[in-house]
């Protein structure tokens, strides 16, 4: 749908004869000017009904002499969108303000804006316009601003989202056992400050190389300390999957910023785990893991993991299967204890512990990397072991005599990838010297002959290690 709703109110010429001086105490120089901290402040892609961050600039009087600002207006007047505090008061405008010299006041900015019932993404400009009587100046305000459809509570039988407006998430949605919600190409799931989605029965998520589906916070704009919304991990709470959830399948999706990506939790009791299939898919950028799992079974391809506490994280029991995946962990938000990669057959909750028995731990034709020592890391319960079985795999590991047993086959162990960054999603890819190029079993790649971009990986017959294969 074309965007026929721009409203537009800027204001360009304020003749500074329609205030009257007479209103203000008499002043020796008239000549003197104020200064702004910024001629212009934007706020990113906002959500239809939710307010944005506060933004500030500062008037300033670099003279020795007070200034008396006549007038500080929103340029819209009252159809404004914007709203304005000028040093502490909540106002539209504010007339007959002294400014002392050499001092400065902040004005405050921030907007909600309504549901204009459009397709596409559509921005908004007013100004913020300040007069005394020998200066006009104005910050201007842009915002873009785009509707949502709202979602909370279970769907609907047999419900499909496949919309061009996002889909927000307000507090959880949940799909009830025995039902699915399928999520076509290119939707854009969005979820408020702690929200969450609970998988007791299917999720299939249909998302294609050049249309992926997304999940992820709410927030376009930036934190208070000036950080973007867009890589800040911890903005919602996760995907949930629950005991006896059904075959979920989740296939070009980008999971980012949550405190977990994907929260699997299994029946510890029992041989019914839930299963998840995950393919060509980014999952990055969580204040926890990406995956967590408490038993499940797992397998995933072609997937690229980085940015996050953990990057995978299993617990007591399941089975999972992992090929041509690759993990660079570079979290840089606190310092890290455990690997990129963490697997233990217990979990401990204050005085509860749970031991298990994992059933199958398999990598294969994957890369295990980041900026700690040990980027695959174990814990296990006294008196127990398991088995780790990686196949062609780049390792970064300092401590290789260890429990449990690992079972390597043509290991690159310790060897930087000398990956390169670069691409729409910073996505880490081979550079000419990597020691990983051709290094793939090829039955494994076999099974998976396109990378996660749809590159054919067994054209040369020597594919690749991990997600990507490289291209001269």
């Amino acid at each position: 749908m074309k965007n026929s709703f721009v409203p537009i109110i800027v204001v360009l010429v304020i003749l500074s004869s329609i205030f009257s001086c007479s209103e203000f105490p008499e002043r020796t120089n008239l000549s003197l000017q104020f200064e702004l901290s910024t001629d212009s402040i934007s706020f990113d892609t906002l959500n239809s009904t939710f307010g944005t961050t506060t933004q500030k600039f500062r008037i300033i009087n670099p003279n020795n002499e007070s200034i008396e600002l006549e007038n500080i207006f929103l340029g819209s007047g009252s159809s404004t969108y914007f709203r304005l505090n000028v040093d502490g008061v909540p106002c539209q405008s504010v007339k007959g303000l002294e400014l002392k010299g050499n001092d400065s006041i902040f004005v405050f900015v921030e907007a909600t804006f309504p549901d204009f019932n459009l397709d596409s993404v559509c921005f908004q400009l007013d100004s913020v316009v300040i007069t005394c009587s020998s200066s006009i100046q104005s910050v201007k305000l842009l915002s873009w601003t785009q509707d949502v459809i709202l979602k909370t509570g279970a769907i609907s039988s047999g419900e499909v989202w496949n919309s061009k407006k996002p889909y927000l998430v307000l507090d959880s949605i949940e799909i009830p056992f025995n039902e699915i919600l399928t999520i076509k190409e290119g939707v854009k799931v969005l979820f408020h400050e702690s929200a969450f989605m609970k998988v007791l029965g299917k999720l299939k998520v249909e998302g294609t190389v050049d249309r992926p589906v997304y999940f992820q916070g709410d927030r376009f704009d930036q934190t208070a300390d000036g950080k973007d919304y867009e890589h800040e991990p911890g903005q919602w709470s996760g995907l949930q999957f629950y005991p006896f959830s059904q075959e979920s399948e989740i296939n070009y999706a980008i999971i980012k910023n949550a405190i977990y990506g994907i929260m699997v939790l299994g029946s510890i009791d029992s041989n019914e785990l839930p299963k998840l299939k995950i393919t060509n898919s980014i999952i990055k950028n969580h204040s926890y893991a990406g995956i967590v799992s408490f038993g499940a079974e797992i397998d995933c391809s072609n997937s690229f993991f980085s940015n996050s506490e953990v990057c995978l994280l299993l617990y007591v029991n399941g089975k999972y299967n992992f090929n041509h995946i690759t993990v660079n962990n570079n979290y840089g938000y606190k310092v890290r204890s455990l690997g990129a990669v963490h697997i233990s057959n217990y979990f401990q909750w204050d005085s509860i512990q749970i031991n298990g028995e994992f059933e199958a731990l398999n990598f294969s034709n994957s890369i295990i990397y980041g900026n700690i020592e040990n980027e695959l890391s174990f814990g296990f319960y006294e008196g127990s072991s398991f088995q780790v079985n990686l196949d062609h795999c780049l390792l970064k590991m300092k401590d290789e005599n260890m429990n449990p047993t690992i079972l390597g086959t043509k290991l690159i162990l310790n060897e930087e990838p000398l990956l390169v960054n670069f691409g729409t999603h910073n996505l880490m890819y081979p550079d000419t010297l990597s020691p990983f190029i051709d290094k793939g079993k090829m039955d494994v790649a076999e099974q998976f002959p396109f990378d996660l971009e749809g590159n054919i990986r067994l054209a040369d017959g020597l594919p690749d290690l991990g997600a990507l294969e490289f291209q001269k």
